[in-house]
């Protein structure tokens, strides 16, 4: 081989899917799912069978304990560690490895654009029909260009533009979008400055633009919560357990379970015992008056801290051991198809109930069912319809 062949950028082979990182992807999308679902029968059908009141309160309790207080739903975090872990796997441990940035762009263009421009012309439905008339899975927006050809082109990635319109969970794509674009040239300063120097400024900008949102009220504010900004941090943290994983450097498996027990008890205790009530060492007596409604004190404690734990079960993912059963399978299956599902369940919900509504009346169990039934086929239409033919374009494209 010549010396030119050597060096020449080339596009890392398809990796074989981790059954366990499926898995997660699974549970990670239906717990995202379920917190927009259980919202219908709290506020609708409590009055009407009141054993939902006390299953609904347990429901709450429970998520107040395990949510991040002042970030994003714990699924959500969970897919941006993920992604980074996914993303860099191919270059960990080959510090000799060129990217090929062509080819990576097409792979990840193909891979999650189409599934996006899919979900949001369901949410642009969404918010022709549902908007007007109050529904809560949809928040009301002029439908202009000015915040329609943004959310195409993906700019509120970077940059504070309206958030996609009737679809609003979006705006977490967009961020990936946002965090692809950067992985090259970070990449580059990661090998170059190091794993520490690179960790630490994500850190930096992750929680200054945190601080930003939980001290100011503007719209600004709401838009950089789920910005590339925010997530920088907990998507570098997956490209960091992808390369210790690479290069063999692991926990043996009882420490492992140890240090995991540990910081998710750390997670509990931060993120309900401990109140800081004004985060008065950061803003002073005088910021009490200006905080956001998403600040409770160790809130900038909180979010990191459960990236951290999902970056140490993604680092030892081998330590977690699914063997074979009909629950494991119907995860993994699940887990392939998680972006779709992830993408387009909230319009469908409103749609879908709408539907409800303007047809009825139907009894209790379709008014539960329903939603989740149609969430289900949206989503299977959407894998293999959008989803898995973008994913054979990419291959074909950069092969």
């Amino acid at each position: 081989m010549t010396e030119s062949n050597a060096s020449a950028p080339v596009v890392a082979p398809p990796l074989e899917r981790i059954a366990q990182l499926d898995g997660l992807r699974a549970l990670a999308a239906m717990a995202v799912v379920w917190v927009h679902y259980w919202r219908h029968p709290h506020d609708n059908l409590v009055a009407v069978v009141p054993w939902l009141s006390e299953l609904l309160m347990a429901n709450d309790r429970l998520l107040q304990m395990v949510w991040p207080r002042g970030w994003s739903h714990p699924g959500v975090i969970l897919f941006i560690v993920l992604s980074g872990f996914c993303i860099h796997l191919p270059q960990a441990g080959r510090p000799e490895r060129v990217v090929n940035l062509k080819g990576f762009f097409w792979r990840r263009f193909f891979r999650i654009y189409p599934v996006y421009l899919f979900a949001l012309g369901l949410g642009l439905v969404a918010n022709a029909w549902l908007a007007p008339r109050g529904n809560m899975w949809v928040q009301p927006q002029p439908g202009s260009l000015g915040a329609v050809v943004p959310a195409i082109l993906g700019g509120p990635a970077f940059w504070p533009w309206p958030r996609p319109l009737g679809n609003t969970i979006l705006h977490t794509v967009l961020a990936e979008m946002g965090l692809y674009l950067l992985y090259p040239a970070l990449l580059a300063l990661v090998r170059r400055w190091g794993w520490a120097l690179l960790l630490g400024a994500s850190a930096a900008v992750s929680i200054a633009t945190m601080y930003y949102t939980q001290t100011t009220r503007s719209e600004r504010a709401e838009w950089a919560f789920t910005s590339t900004w925010a997530f920088l941090f907990f998507w570098w943290l997956g490209a960091f357990a992808a390369e210790q994983r690479a290069r063999g450097r692991v926990l043996p498996a009882g420490r492992f379970w140890l240090w995991t027990a540990v910081l998710l008890g750390a997670h509990l205790v931060f993120n309900t015992w401990v109140r800081f009530p004004a985060m008065s060492l950061l803003t002073g007596p005088w910021g009490a008056e200006m905080l956001g409604p998403r600040f409770e004190g160790a809130a900038l404690i909180n979010g990191p801290m459960f990236a951290l734990l999902c970056m140490l079960l993604l680092w030892h993912v081998d330590h977690v051991r699914l063997g074979r059963s009909a629950v494991v399978d119907l995860l993994v299956w699940i887990g392939e198809r998680s972006y779709s599902l992830y993408a387009v369940h909230m319009p469908t919900m409103g749609l879908t109930l709408w539907l409800l509504q303007r047809t009825g009346p139907w009894p209790l169990w379709c008014w539960l069912t329903a939603p989740l039934v149609a969430v289900a086929l949206m989503a299977l239409a959407c894998y293999y319809l959008v989803e898995a033919p973008g994913m054979r374009l990419g291959r074909k494209r950069t092969n």
